[in-house]
């Protein structure tokens, strides 16, 4: 229950994370394991973290 709520909440916050701050969006966990999937097919380096923007680039960026 608590969950659903936060993902309405996070629906309603995302479009005010603007600039330094659009990091920080949420993301459905459906979309981060696809970006995740899509990530280890095309490694560059050991350790790398992604945030929102270049998880977005990662699911525009590559299909399953």
């Amino acid at each position: 229950m608590v969950e659903k709520i936060m993902m309405a909440i996070w629906r309603v916050l995302n479009p005010f994370f603007i600039g330094g701050m659009s990091r920080y969006k949420g993301m459905e966990a459906k979309n981060i394991a696809r970006a995740m999937i899509n990530a280890a097919k095309n490694p560059f380096v050991k350790v790398k973290v992604y945030h929102w923007k270049d998880m977005n680039d990662l699911l525009l960026n590559y299909k399953i």
